[in-house]
């Protein structure tokens, strides 16, 4: 779901299948919401996860923002409580 809502600010479509730059932005997607995977999720009888946040649309068009169409993104951590 995380991944989906980064890719719904997208036309996926007018990048064409599999062309670099769906890939590309797929991709860099993807490592997105596995770095707030990493970092938020677990065993939910020893920690509280931010399920709002992590799913809130206003989360989403701020990580969207990470997404760079001609370089990979390097650093993905963010915390999903802070919308700015």
């Amino acid at each position: 779901m995380i991944a989906l809502n980064l890719l719904e600010g997208y036309d996926l479509k007018s990048l064409g299948h599999n062309s670099a730059d769906y890939i590309h932005t797929n991709v860099e997607a993807l490592k997105l919401a596995m770095a707030d995977r990493e970092t938020y999720l677990g065993d939910m009888d020893f920690i509280k996860i931010p399920y709002a946040g992590l799913l809130s649309k206003e989360y989403a068009n701020a990580r969207r923002k990470l997404i760079d169409p001609p370089k990979p993104h390097l650093n993905c951590g963010r915390d999903p409580r802070k919308n700015s």
